[in-house]
This record gives C-alpha cells, structure tokens and sequence, in this order.
C-alpha cells in the first residue's frame, strides 16, 4: 500500500518542483516588477506636485493679465508729476482698483506695479517711490537697487519668473521668487505688474520626496534657469546642472559623488519647466528591497508548507483508494499488486455501465416530469415566459412554431348493437391514446393526459391567417379521430380554444376549450366544436384566480397598457361573450373590488388619493340594471388606469429629480479636472453602470459627451468674451492637459480655439 501513496506523492512534489525551478525567473520578474511600481509611484508624486505648482503659477499669471487688461492700471503710466493737483485722485483710483484682485491663496505673497514715468510703486495698501519701496518695504540681499530697478524696467517681460532670491520684506527674511508682466506691448511699456511668490511655499511640494539621507530636487525654466531648489547635504547649485536627462520624463540612476543617486524628472508640456530631485537609490527602493527579502523567506516557508501538504493529500488520497480496493477484492477479479489501478479501471467501466442503465430509466420518467410541466402550464401556474422556455429546454420539449392552441378531448368507447361486436376492453385505454396522439400530432403539438377519459393537445403551429391555422387543427383533428376509430374503437368530442401567439395564454385558451367541449358534449355533436361558435354560459362569470394576480402585478408595477389589456378582455369575456344575470354581474362587481382592496395593503390606495373614490363604491351599494353595471365597470376599469399612472407617474417624478440634480451636480463641478462619471457616482451613492445608464435614458446623451459639450459652451463664451490666454481658458474649463484640450477643440468645431477666437472678433461689427 506504500506504493498507493508514493504514486499520489510524485505528482505533487513534480507540481511543487516547478515553481522551484522557476523560482528564479518568477523572483526576478517580480522584482522588476515592483522597481517599476516603485519608481512609477515617485514619478506620478513628481507629476502631482508640477500640475499643482503649475496651477498655483497660472493663478498669479491670470492676476496679471487682468490687471495689464485694466485701463485705468495701464494710463496712469503715462503719469509724469502724480502728486500735482488733482493727481493724487488718479493715485487713489490706480490702488482702488489693484485692491479689487485679491490675493486667493498664500502661495503669492504680494503683488504690486511698478511706474517708469511717475517712479512709483502702487499697491491695493500703500503707494512708495520706487527706492523707499526698495529700502523700507522688500528689497533682495546682494542686488543693488539700480540694477533691480534696470533688471524691472529694462525690457518688456511677458510673463517672466526669476529665480529664488533672499530678500527682506519688512524687516523680515524670506526667498522669494519674482514674477513680472510689462503693461503694454513690446517697444511701449512703461510700467511692470510684479508678483512675489514665498519660495517656501514651493519647497513644500518638493519636500514631499524623502531626502532623510540626503539628496536635492529642483525646478527649472525652459532655459536651464533654477527657478526654485531643495538641497539636503548637496552642494548648491552645482551637481543639479551636471545631470543628462533623457526624454520629457523618466527615471535614471547614476552615480553622484561617489553615491548611487535615482534621478526623477518631469517637463511641463505646458512652459517647458524642468522638475528634477535626486535621492539615493536605497531611500527609494527600500520597500523593493523589503519585498526582497520577505518574499525569500514566504517562499521558503510555502515550499516546506507545500511538501507537508503533498504529503497529507496523497496519504488522504490513497485513503479512499485503499477502501474501494478491499471493496474491488470482495468482487470476482484476480488482484494483483502491480495491476491495482488497471482494476479500479475495469471496476469503473462497470460503474459507467449502469450510470448509462440509470439514465435509460430516468428517460423512462420523462414523461412523467413532462406532463407534470405541461399540467401546470395549462393551469396556469406558469406567469413568465423565460421560465417558461426554460422548462421546455429543461424537459426537451421542441417548439417549432409560435401560434398556440388547446384541444381538449373527451374519449367515449364505441358501442354496437349486438353485445357479441364489442371490442375487448384491453383496445381502450388512455396511454394507447395518448401515443396514438402523439405519433399523429408530432412536431406540431404536445399532448397531456388529464383524466382516463379527458386528453389535452396543444397545437403548436407556425404563424398564419386565422383561416389557415383553423384549417391546419381540423386536418388533424380529423386524422386523429379516424385513427382512434379505427385502430382503438372509440369515439371522441373536442373542444377548441382560441390561438394565442404566447405562452402564457395557453391558460386562456384552455379554458375557452373547456367552455367549447361542454357544448360539445352536451350537444352531442361529434364535429370539433370552437370556443366562440356557441353562446357563453350565462351561469358564470369569468375572472379566475390567476388573472386576478396579474392584474394586481401589472397595476403595483405601473403598467397601464397591460393593465387595459386584460381589463378589456375581462369586459369581453363577462359583457360580451356572456349574457350574465344579475347575481353573476354583482359577484363580478364585488370580486373587482376586492382586487381593489388587496391593493390597499400596499399603501397604493392612500398614496394615489383613489381610495375616497373605492370607499364611495363600496357605499353606493350594487348597481340595479345592466347598463349600471357596464358602466361600474367603467368606474372599475378606470380606476385601475389611474392607480397605474399615478405608479408610473411616481417613478418618472423621482427619475426627473435626480437627472436635475445630476445636471445641476456636472454645470457646478465641470471645471474640475478629475470630473468623471465616477465622481458623479460617488456624489450620488450609486454604481457607476446604474448613473451611466441612467443618464443616456433620461438626457439621451452619453456622460462623456454632455461634459465636454459643457466645457465647449463655456470655452466659446471664454474666447469671445474675455482675453485670457488659450493655456488659461483651458485650465479653467476642466482640462488638464493643454493638448487634449486643443484636439476636442479641433475636433468639434473643425478648426483651432485661436482661429475660433479671431474668426468671432471679426465678425463683431464695430459701432
């Protein structure tokens, strides 16, 4: 028996020995891996920190557009004497309106305008000559005054940034960097928008990065200009510069004074800023390196775990193997040791041997489970059309077309005469009718025994005229009766139901069958006699059990055209086809209200404000004549209706509500880069799939397409309306990207925004 579980054990030591011998490949693999997910990690914390630092940048340059845009800000540069007469109040007037740009945030530090002709420096709080402003208020450490004043006003700047200097602002040490936007145009300015801008607040950003053994990081202009640095044990402004960078961004090692150093850089798309910082290789693969050697150990310790458990499966294995052995050896085999297993195989041969005499026998009952099926769908039990298919799959019954009718037949033996001509006993009985039925109907038809004397047929014939399909059920009909007559000796009345194209009213039709093969029977009529070709009994009403329920469904659901459905054929069934009396119509009468009162159970009633009318109803008492009667049951059927629409209604109320607030959610948040379908879903509590769908069925526009025709309305309103540069009206629509902000631009309107913003400004008629 020791060899049972040396045979079980190889298999799972071969399966544990592959991950052995790829142990390496798979190691190394996922240690590049998770290099990748690392540096990956540090490079998006660099992208995070420049889109930041951009956006607070863009801030000061929008400031300084709307203050160079500022008439008032822009004429008093060409004031010579400011504090000769009525100067003054152009002073006055300059600050009032540089007080109207506040600063939004405390990454720029102050603002302020500096005039060449009247040599002041004008803020929202103070007005200074340019020297006092320099002594007294800010100046920079190691820049004399005249070369600052030279360095301000000696050419236009667009949108100029200088480095980070050490400065003095009010007799307090900072490092500011130093922002500047001649008013005018090139050639013509007299005067500079300057914006000053704490330094440490960009440090914080680059702080972000873990420096705790050194390292540095720093910013600089498309021009190799160090905007700003960070330095934690490095010289500065020395090994920062020395440094090949490869591509926009990336990442690189390289060896810097002596030490391996992981160099992580970004350029801005947008002004061609450089983002460099330099940390050492170990600071930034420390969690590598921690994978590292706790994968080596888990390894380790699953590879011991995995041998003692190949060991315990393939002694539980052979556990089961060993008992069906010493049940194998009570059977007639010869056993030997070395032919084990080619005895549980022949004994496996044997057991599949009768799986397949069981299968045989369970095929013998299907009959039985199929006219179980049928049953219940004649009784109407079955209420949806996919359980309906899947019963028929279920129960390999085939249906080969889509017109449905039911056939009942009620089976009488022949009778002669002479007592000596009756046919024995054995010719008649229901099965052999059945099969007969069945070998005559074949694929046209099922048919379900009901009673010893009474079978069931449902035809089941492909769509045609009416005409057609009646003429199709009375060949077979006719060829069904010859043939019980002439191989069974019996006889036979049939009553037909109405032809439906669903399923779900074979119920119907099979009680318009009972209704036909009662006049049948009575008339003694051996013809196939059709529901609709005699009077309706006037004894009864018709409104099952089953009918009543799916009113109730229909009407809790909202459904109003179902709804009228079935009410128009009840009223066709009770006013129509019959003639009821008086007791009949007020059992119907009443029936009805009941279905009503069922309904008040779910607040339906009380909710939809109907309920004063059933109460009303309800005390009226029943009508007197038959014309009072059809028209109750107009009351009646319209009652349902509204309970319908006012369900419907409801539903519609609460869809409209929240499609004005999801609206009214995107026009308040579209400018938010991170603005998705997502966050919609977040917001809301609710699936992203169920807001997506929701959204195309109430607005029938997609998400992604209704945000961006958002952004697009207020990028045009942007363009003709203001001067903000294209960089900006971007930013300030929601896109992220400049890039992917120009090609839906291009997309949609099949030309450039600059070309949109030119072709809009010509086409404005000058007055």
């Amino acid at each position: 028996m020791n060899r049972i579980i040396l045979r079980f054990l190889i298999p799972y030591l071969v399966v544990l020995a592959i991950p052995i011998i790829l142990g390496g490949v798979i190691f190394a693999q996922s240690i590049r891996m998770s290099v990748q997910e690392v540096t990956s990690a540090n490079l998006k914390l660099l992208d995070q920190s420049m889109r930041i630092i951009e956006g607070r940048l863009s801030e000061m340059k929008m400031i300084s557009h709307q203050i160079v845009s500022n008439s008032k800000i822009v004429h008093f540069q060409q004031m010579y004497d400011p504090f000769y007469g009525s100067n003054v109040n152009r002073i006055l007037e300059t600050r009032s309106e540089l007080r109207s740009y506040p600063l939004n945030s405390d990454f720029l530090f102050t603002y302020f305008v500096l005039y060449k002709n009247s040599d002041l420096i004008l803020s929202g709080e103070s007005t200074y000559t340019s020297k006092a402003f320099y002594e007294d208020v800010m100046s920079f450490h190691n820049i004399p005054y005249q070369k600052w004043y030279d360095q301000m006003l000696g050419k236009y700047h667009q949108s100029v940034f200088f480095p980070a200097q050490e400065a003095t602002y009010l007799g307090k040490s900072y490092s500011f960097v130093t922002f500047a936007q001649s008013l005018g145009y090139p050639g013509f300015s007299q005067g500079v928008v300057i914006g000053v801008i704490d330094n440490r607040k960009i440090e914080e950003f680059l702080k972000e990065f873990d420096f705790s053994q050194g390292g540095w990081a720093y910013i600089a202009d498309d021009k190799g200009n160090i905007i700003s640095s960070y330095n934690s044990g490095s010289p500065k402004g020395v090994k920062m510069q020395n440094i090949s960078l490869q591509g926009l961004r990336g990442i690189s090692e390289e060896r810097i004074d002596s030490k391996r150093m992981m160099v992580t850089h970004t350029t801005s798309r947008t002004n061609g800023w450089s983002y460099v910082v330099a940390q050492p290789s170990d600071i930034v693969l420390g969690k590598v390196n921690y994978i590292r050697k706790w994968t080596g150990y888990v390894t380790a310790v699953i590879l011991l775990l995995g041998i003692l458990f190949a060991y315990l499966l393939a002694y539980k294995s052979s556990r089961p193997i060993k008992a069906l052995i010493g049940t194998i050896q009570r059977l007639d085999f010869e056993i030997r040791p070395k032919d084990v297993f080619k005895l549980i195989q022949a004994a496996f041969i044997q057991l599949a041997r009768k799986n397949d005499e069981l299968k045989d026998a369970v095929n013998t009952q299907l009959p039985i489970l199929r006219s179980v099926y049928l049953s219940r769908l004649f009784q109407g039990e079955l209420r949806h059309e996919s359980e309906m298919d899947m019963l028929f799959s279920e129960k390999n019954l085939v249906i080969t077309g889509n017109i449905f009718t039911v056939g009942l037949i009620q089976i009488e033996e022949q009778s002669d005469a002479s007592p000596s001509l009756a046919p024995p006993k054995a010719n008649f009985s229901r099965a052999k009718v059945q099969k007969t039925l069945e070998d005559l109907i074949a694929s046209n038809g099922f048919v379900h025994a009901i009673s010893e004397k009474r079978i069931a047929v449902l035809f089941v014939l492909p769509e045609a005229s009416p005409p057609i399909i009646a003429e199709r059920i009375t060949a077979l009909i006719e060829d069904m009766k010859a043939e019980m007559g002439k191989s069974l000796k019996c006889s036979s009345y049939w009553g037909i139901g109405g032809s439906y194209t669903r399923l779900i009213d074979v119920t119907r039709s099979n009680e318009e069958a009972k209704f036909a093969l009662q006049h049948a029977t009575f008339s003694k009529e051996r013809r196939a006699a059709w529901y609709g070709e005699h009077p309706q009994d006037s004894n009864m009403h018709f409104y099952p059990g089953d009918w009543e329920v799916r009113l109730i469904h229909v009407t809790q659901s909202g459904s109003a055209d179902d709804a009228r459905r079935i009410l128009d054929q009840i009223y066709l069934a009770n006013f129509v086809d019959r003639q009821l009396s008086q007791v009949m119509l007020r059992v119907l009468y009443y029936d009805m209200l009941g279905t009503v009162a069922k309904l008040s159970e779910t607040d339906l009633l009380a909710e939809s404000g109907v309920r004063q009318q059933w109460v009303s109803l309800l005390d009226s008492g029943p009508p007197e004549s038959y014309d009072d009667y059809e028209k109750m049951y107009g009351v009646l059927r319209e009652l349902f209706i509204d309970l319908c629409l006012f369900v419907d209604q409801r539903k519609k109320s609460r869809n409209n509500t929240l499609k004005q607030d999801i609206l009214s959610y995107v026009d308040k948040h579209y400018n938010q880069p991170d603005m998705c379908l997502n966050m919609v879903a977040d917001a809301f509590e609710m699936s992203e799939m169920y807001v997506s769908q929701f959204f195309k069925e109430q607005s029938g526009s997609n998400f992604s397409d209704y945000l961006e025709d958002k952004r697009m309305e207020e990028t045009r309103k942007l363009l003709a309306g203001t001067a903000l540069s294209i960089n900006d009206i971007a930013a300030q629509t929601g896109y992220a990207s400049f890039n992917t902000f120009c090609r839906a631009f291009k997309r949609i309107h099949g030309l450039s925004a600059t070309s949109y913003r030119k072709t809009v400004k010509d086409t404005i008629v000058p007055h």
